[in-house]
C-alpha cells in the first residue's frame, strides 16, 4: 500500500482529502506505485482496495479475465472515488458467476466507461442490514452484456434505509438472462439515457424498481425486446417521474406501477408493440399519465385515481379505467386524449370522474361500463368529446353492463356512428342533452330520453385529421388562427348553463360542442363580430371592419384603441410612419390582447425622434410581438401599474432617449424577451423612478443591446428581476445596474463587452435604499472601464459565481466590494488582466464592509493586488479561501494578496503561481487587528510580510495510520502555529511518500514550517511495520545534488544527497525498531504540548470527552452516528454536516 502525505490545514468539521490518480494496465504490476502511465498496477481489484476519497483509477485499454472488484473505501461529497476508462475500451470478462464490481456499504463511487461481460451481476450494490452508508453511486457510460443474473443490482437490505442519489446514465445493457436493472429501496435518483435490449429471461425487466422508491426520475431511455416489464415501479413509491422513454417490442408490459403509491407522473413516453399492457397503473394510487404515444398496446388504470391527459392511443387492445370493491373506487380525469381504433374502451367502478375533450374514433366498440355488479359507477360526466366512426359491436357509449348512477352526457358530437350513439342498459338517472348527431344510424339513443339534440353537420375542419370546428370568425389550425367560408352550427351550441372561461370569445355566447369546447382552441363565435382577429395593413382604411386582410385597418394606433380582451391584432409587414400607439383597454388572464406581426417585419417609424412609439398606461395582459420601432424619443413606454405584459421578438433602434422606459411604472409578472435594442441616446431599458410601488417578477431574456449612450439596463426598486441569456456591447455607462432597493434578483448568462463604466453593478449611492439577496452568475464581462462587477454601497447578501471577467483596460477591478455592504460570496470566478483582481474596500470615511468570502477564484495578470483596505472605515470578517493567483502583482510595489486595516482576516489555501517578483512577499497584512489567520499554504515557498500586525500562520501536524491491509489510512489533523509579528517570513512546504513493500505500516508524521531558510527543517517522522517489512521514504522538493543530514532521535544517523530531481530516498531496512527521524541541517526546536485527546468511547449522547486533562470537551453537531470502532466505540460522520465542535480555550 502506498501512502501519499500532503501537509494541509483543515476546518474542524470536514474530512481531509489527498486526491491521487492511479493507472491500471493488463501489462502492469501491483508492486508498482501505480501513479504513472509507465508504472501502472495490473489488477483493477487491487486498485480499488487502495483508492480513497478523491482518487481516480484509470483503466487502460485491455481485457481482464475473472476480476472481482470491490471497493474498500468510500469517497466523500465532492471527492468521489472514480474508476474510469483512460483510453480504448477496458473490459472485464467473467466466467459466468459472481459479481464483476461490488459496492457494499460504500458511498460516493463512480464507475465510468467500463465494459463488463459474462458475470452473474455486472455491478452489485448493497446496504447491509443495520447499515446506512451507501449513497451517491454513479454508473456512467458502461457496456454490459451476457449476465446470468441481474446486470445492475442495487438493494438495501436495511428496511429502514432508502439508498439515495443513484445516477445510472448512458449505459448499454444487452443480452441479459435476467433483469437489466433491479433497484430496491432507492430515492432521489436518476436513471437516464440508457439503451437496454434483449432481456429475455422469464419474469425479467428492463428497469425494475422494487419496494419503495421515491423522488426518482427515469428518462430518455430506450428499451426493446424485454421479456416481462420494460419499466416497473414497486409498491409504496411516491413522487417519481417516468418521461421521454421509448419502449417497443416488449413481450410483457411497457410501464408498470405497483399498488400503494402517490404523485407519480408518466409523461412524453413512446410505447409500441407490447404484448401486454403498455401503461399499467395498479390500485391505491394517484398518477398523472400525460402526453404519451401508445401504439399496438393498451392502457390500464385499476382502482387508482389520477389524470390521463393529452395522450394518443392508436390501434390498442384496450383503454381501461376500472375499479373494484376490493381495492376501492378511483376518480379519473380523462381529457384531451385521442383514442384511435381501440378494441375496448372500459370505464367502470368510477366515482366522481370526468371524461372530456377527447376524440374517440375508428373502433368497433365505444365506451362501455363493463364487468359485473361488483363495480358500480356514479357521478360520472362525459362532455365535450367527439365520437367519430366508432361502434358497431357496441354503441358509441354503452351504459352497462355494470351499474351506473348519476351519469351526464352532454356537449358531445357523434358522427358516422353505425350503431346507437348511446345505449342505456343499466343506468339510473342518466342525463343526455345538448349533443350533436350527424351521419349516424337511427334511432340514435336506446333506453334513454335525450333533450336538445342538434342534428346538423358539425363542419369539422378535416376529419379524421382535424376536428376543430370551421368558423368565419376564427379557427385554430395548429399554429395560427384562420378563417373559413362557413361556420359550424356546433359553435355556441352547448349547454347554456355551462361555464366556458377558456374560450376566447368568453363571456359572450355559449360553450362550444365537441373536443375543443371550453379550451383556448375553441373556434370563435359568430355572435361577437366586434371581437376576434383584426388586421392592420399599409393599404388599409380605418373605416373598414378590420376582420379580414381585404378589409384591414390602416393604423396600428386605431387597432390598439379598439382592441378588447381576447382580440388579436395582426400587422401586415410594411412601414407605418409617425404612429403613436396607446392601448385603451386591458386583456385578462384567459383573454389577453395580442398585437403581433402577420408577416414580414412591421416597422413603426417615428420619423423625427419625438414622442413614444407604443405606450401602455395602467394596463394588464398585453402581448406585443414581432415589431421594429425606430426614430422616436422613446420606443416603448409603460406607466402606472402594469401586470402580465409580454414584449417579444422585437427590435428598437435609432432612439433619442430610452428604448424601453418603465420609469414611472410598477411592472409585475411580465416578460421582455428575444429582442435587439441598439443606438439609443439613453438607456436601452430603464426602470429609474423610486416612486413606483411593488414592481416584481420581471424577466428580461435572450437579447442583444449595443451602442447605447448610457447604461444598457438599469432597474431600480423591484424584487425578483431575472436578466438572462443576453449580450450588451458598447455602452457609455454601466452594462447592467441593479439600483436602489433592488432585491432577490438574478443576472446570469449575460455577456457585457466594452462599457464606459461598470460591467455589472449593484449600487445604492445614497446608502439608504440597500439591495438584498441578489445573484450574479455565469456572466462574462470584457473591457469594463471601472469595476467589472461593482458592488458599491448597499449590496447585502450578494453572490457572484462562475463569472469570467477580462480586461483591459488595466484601470478596473474584477470584483469590487466597497463603501457599504455586508455578506458577499464570490466563488469560482476567473479574472484576467485587471488593475486589481478581487477587492474589498472600506477606505472612505464611515465605510463598512463585512462578512465577505472570496473562494475558488482564479486571478491572472493583475497589475497591483487583490485583498482589502479599511483605512478610514471598518473592514471586518474577510476571507480569501482556495484562490489561485497567476502572474499577479506585476507592478512590484504590492503583494499579490494585500490587506490594510482589516479586522478578522482569514487567508486559507491560496496559491501563487509564477509571481513576477518572487523575491517580494506574496502575502502582506498591514495594520490589521483581531484574528489574522493565514493557513493551508499551497505553494512550496510562500513569503509573508506582517507590518504592525500580529498574524497567526497555521500548519498541520499529520498522523496517518492503517490498521489492516485493506482499510483506508486515516488522517488525524492537529494544528501547529507560527506567530508572525512585524516581520517577513519565508515558509517552505514539502511532500513525503511512504510505501510499505508488503503488509502495512504505522506512520506518524510531524511537520514544522518555520522562518528558517530552505533545507534547515523538512520533516520528522516515526515508522514501524507490524511484520518487519520495509518502508521506503521519499522526501521531495529539495535542492538538487545537495547533501542533507538525517538524524535519528536527534542523533546523527546518515547523510543523503538529493538526486538531480531534488529527492532523497531511504528506508526502515536501515534500522531495526521504531525511531523518530529528522531531515535537517540544523536541528529544530519542535513545538510540543497535548491540547486534547478524544477517544469517542462514550457510545451515546452529544458529548465527546477530552482525556488529556485540559477539559476541552467536544459537542456533537447534527447527530453523527455512534458505531462500534476497531477499539471501543467510534463516531461515523456523513462528510458534510456532521462534526464535533471544540470550544476555544487557553490550552
Amino acid at each position: 500500500m502506498m501512502f501519499i502525505i500532503f501537509f494541509i490545514s483543515l476546518f474542524a468539521d470536514i474530512g481531509v482529502v489527498s486526491a491521487a490518480d492511479y493507472y491500471v494496465a493488463t501489462w502492469g504490476s501491483d508492486s508498482n506505485n501505480g501513479t504513472s502511465l509507465d508504472a501502472p498496477w495490473q489488477h483493477p481489484s487491487y486498485a480499488t482496495q487502495q483508492a480513497k476519497a478523491g482518487d481516480t483509477i484509470y483503466l487502460m485499454d485491455g481485457v481482464w479475465h475473472n476480476e472481482y472488484i470491490s471497493f474498500a473505501n468510500s469517497g466523500t461529497k465532492g471527492n468521489p472515488i472514480v474508476m474510469t476508462a483512460y483510453n480504448g475500451t477496458p473490459t472485464l470478462i467473467g466466467s459466468g458467476t459472481g459479481q464483476g464490481i461490488s459496492i457494499v456499504d460504500q458511498a460516493y463511487i463512480t464507475i465510468d466507461g467500463i465494459t463488463i461481460e459474462n458475470y452473474d451481476n455486472a455491478i452489485y450494490g448493497e446496504c447491509p442490514s443495520g447499515k446506512s452508508k451507501i449513497r451517491n453511486i454513479e454508473i456512467l457510460n458502461c457496456k454490459i452484456k451476457n449476465c446470468n443474473d441481474i446486470s445492475i443490482w442495487i438493494r438495501s437490505i436495511n428496511s429502514t434505509y432508502d439508498i439515495p442519489n443513484l445516477n445510472i446514465t448512458n449505459n448499454t445493457i444487452t443480452d441479459s438472462k435476467c433483469s437489466a436493472m433491479y433497484l430496491i429501496h432507492i430515492k432521489d435518483s436518476i436513471i437516464k439515457n440508457n439503451y437496454i435490449e434483449n432481456i429475455l429471461g422469464e419474469g425479467c425487466m428492463g428497469i425494475g424498481i422494487g419496494y419503495y422508491f421515491d423522488n426518482t426520475i427515469i428518462e430518455n431511455n430506450y428499451l426493446t425486446k424485454i421479456a416481462t416489464y420494460a419499466i416497473s415501479g414497486g409498491s409504496h413509491s411516491d413522487n417519481n417521474i417516468v418521461r421521454n422513454n421509448t419502449i417497443e417490442n416488449i413481450s410483457g408490459r411497457g410501464i408498470r406501477f405497483d399498488k400503494h403509491y402517490n404523485n407519480n407522473t408518466v409523461i412524453n413516453n413512446t410505447i409500441k408493440n407490447t404484448e401486454d399492457i403498455g401503461i399499467d397503473i395498479y390500485p391505491d394510487s394517484f398518477t398523472i399519465v400525460k402526453s404519451n404515444y401508445v401504439e399496438n398496446s393498451s392502457l390500464g388504470v385499476y382502482s387508482g385515481s389520477g389524470i390521463v391527459e393529452n395522450n394518443t392511443f392508436k390501434d390498442c387492445r384496450a383503454v381501461r379505467m376500472t375499479s373494484s370493491e376490493e381495492w376501492g373506487y378511483g376518480t379519473i380525469i380523462f381529457k384531451d386524449n385521442i383514442v384511435d381504433n381501440a378494441d375496448w374502451i372500459d370505464f367502470y367502478g368510477q366515482k366522481d370522474s370526468i371524461i372530456q375533450n377527447n376524440i374517440f374514433m375508428n373502433g368497433e366498440r365505444g365506451i362501455v361500463f363493463y364487468t359485473g355488479t361488483s363495480a358500480p359507477s356514479e357521478n360520472v360526466t362525459i362532455r365535450n368529446n367527439v365520437f367519430y366512426n366508432i361502434g358497431g359491436t357496441t354503441a358509441a357509449i354503452t351504459v352497462g353492463w355494470s351499474p351506473v348512477t348519476n351519469l351526464t352526457i352532454k356537449n358531445n358530437i357523434f358522427m358516422n356512428i353505425p350503431d346507437y350513439c348511446i345505449e342505456n342498459k343499466t343506468g339510473e338517472n342518466v342525463i343526455v342533452a345538448y349533443n350533436d348527431v350527424w351521419g349516424c344510424s337511427s334511432p340514435y339513443f336506446k333506453g334513454i330520453t335525450a333533450t336538445n339534440t342538434l342534428e346538423k353537420d358539425p363542419l369539422f375542419a378535416d376529419p379524421p385529421n382535424d376536428f376543430h370546428l370551421k368558423s368565419q370568425y376564427g379557427r385554430w389550425n395548429g399554429s395560427d388562427w384562420v378563417t373559413d367560408s362557413v361556420t359550424s352550427p356546433c359553435i355556441d351550441a352547448g349547454d347554456p348553463a355551462d361555464d366556458y372561461p377558456n374560450e376566447l370569445d368568453y363571456p359572450n355566447g355559449y360553450i362550444n360542442m365537441g373536443a375543443y369546447g371550453n379550451t383556448v382552441e375553441a373556434s370563435r363565435s359568430p355572435k361577437i363580430e366586434s371581437k376576434g382577429v383584426y388586421y392592420v395593413a399599409p393599404y388599409g382604411d380605418d373605416a373598414n371592419n378590420g376582420i379580414t386582410l381585404e378589409t384591414a385597418w390602416r393604423h396600428i394606433s386605431h387597432a390598439a384603441s379598439k382592441a378588447q380582451p381576447g382580440d388579436t391584432i395582426l400587422i401586415v409587414g410594411g412601414v407605418y410612419k409617425d404612429e403613436h400607439v396607446v392601448f385603451t383597454n386591458s386583456g385578462n388572464a384567459t383573454h389577453p390582447i395580442v398585437m403581433k406581426a402577420y408577416n414580414g417585419t412591421p416597422t413603426l417609424d417615428g420619423v423625427d425622434k419625438t414622442g413614444v412609439g407604443i405606450k401602455i398606461p395602467d394596463k394588464s395582459y398585453i402581448e406585443i410581438y414581432g415589431l421594429k420601432i425606430k426614430n422616436y424619443d422613446i420606443g416603448i413606454k409603460g406607466e402606472g401599474i402594469l401586470q402580465n405584459i409580454t414584449i417579444g421578438n422585437f427590435t428598437i433602434e435609432d432612439i433619442k432617449s430610452e428604448g424601453l422606459n418603465f420609469d414611472s411604472a410598477s411592472l409585475q409578472n411580465s416578460i421582455i424577451t428575444n429582442f435587439i435594442i441598439r443606438n439609443t441616446g439613453g438607456r436601452a431599458i430603464s426602470h429609474y423612478d423610486f416612486g413606483s410601488t411593488d414592481c416584481h417578477d420581471v424577466e428580461i431574456s435572450h437579447f442583444i443591446i449595443n451602442d447605447i449612450d448610457s447604461a444598457g439596463i438599469l432597474w431600480e426598486n423591484a424584487k425578483r428581476v431575472h436578466i438572462h441569456h443576453g449580450e450588451i456591447h458598447n455602452t457609455t455607462g454601466d452594462g447592467i445596474r441593479l439600483y436602489k432597493n433592488l432585491n432577490c434578483s438574478v443576472v446570469e448568462h449575460v455577456l457585457v463587452n466594452k462599457t464606459g463604466w461598470h460591467g455589472i453593478a449593484i449600487h445604492d449611492p445614497y446608502m439608504n435604499r440597500p439591495c438584498y439577496d441578489n445573484i450574479i452568475r455565469n456572466c462574462e464581462v470584457i473591457g469594463a472601464s471601472h469595476g467589472a462587477i461593482d458592488l458599491h454601497s448597499g449590496a447585502f447578501n450578494t453572490t457572484v459565481e462562475n463569472c469570467t471577467l477580462v480586461g483591459p483596460p488595466y484601470t478596473t477591478v474584477g470584483i469590487y466590494f466597497h463603501n457599504r455592504g455586508e455578506g458577499l460570496i464570490a466563488r469560482n470566478n476567473v479574472i484576467k488582466n485587471m488593475l486589481r483582481g478581487i477587492y474589498a474596500d472600506a477606505y472612505n470615511n464611515g465605510s463598512v464592509i463585512k462578512n465577505a468570502v472570496f473562494v475558488n477564484n482564479t486571478i491572472y495578470n493583475d497589475i497591483e493586488y487583490s485583498g482589502g483596505d479599511g483605512q478610514n472605515g471598518l473592514l471586518e470578517n474577510i476571507s480569501f479561501i482556495n484562490n489561485t493567483f497567476i502572474n499577479c502583482s506585476s507592478d512590484g510595489s504590492y503583494s499579490a494578496l494585500s490587506f490594510w486595516y482589516g479586522r478578522n482576516v482569514l487567508l486559507k489555501g491560496n496559491r501563487f503561481i509564477n509571481p513576477p517578483h518572487p523575491e517580494e512577499p506574496q502575502i502582506q497584512v498591514k495594520y490589521c487587528t483581531g484574528d489574522v489567520i493565514i493557513e493551508d499554504l499551497k505553494d512550496r515557498v510562500t513569503k509573508i510580510r506582517a507590518v504592525s500586525t500580529s498574524a497567526e500562520v497555521r500548519f498541520t501536524d499529520g498522523k496517518v495510520f492503517s490498521e489492516n491491509g485493506i482499510n483506508t489510512p486515516y488522517w488525524h489533523p492537529d494544528k501547529s502555529n507560527y506567530s508572525l509579528v512585524n516581520e517577513t517570513v519565508r515558509f517552505i512546504t514539502h511532500n513525503m511518500t511512504a510505501v510499505p513493500s508488503s503488509g502495512y505500516a504505522t506512520i506518524t508524521v510531524n511537520k514544522f514550517n518555520t522562518s528558517l531558510p530552505q533545507g534547515e527543517i523538512l520533516v520528522n517522522f516515526t515508522s514501524n511495520t507490524t511484520n518487519g517489512t520495509n518502508v521506503v521514504f521519499t522526501i521531495g522538493d529539495l535542492i538538487p545534488n545537495k547533501y542533507y543530514l538525517i538524524r535519528k532521535d536527534c542523533n546523527s544517523f546518515t547523510t543523503k544527497r538529493a538526486d538531480s530531481t531534488g529527492h532523497i530516498t531511504f528506508s526502515n531496512s536501515e534500522w531495526r525498531s521504531a525511531h523518530t527521524f529528522t531531515v535537517e541541517e540544523i536541528p529544530p526546536t519542535p513545538r510540543t504540548g497535548l491540547v486534547g485527546l478524544w477517544h469517542f468511547d462514550e457510545g451515546a449522547g452529544t458529548t465527546a470527552g477530552d482525556s488529556s486533562g485540559n477539559n476541552n470537551n467536544g459537542t456533537l453537531i447534527d447527530n453523527p452516528d455512534w458505531v462500534d470502532g476497531k477499539i471501543g466505540k467510534a463516531l461515523e460522520f456523513n462528510g458534510s454536516t456532521n462534526y464535533v465542535e471544540i470550544n476555544d480555550s487557553d490550552s
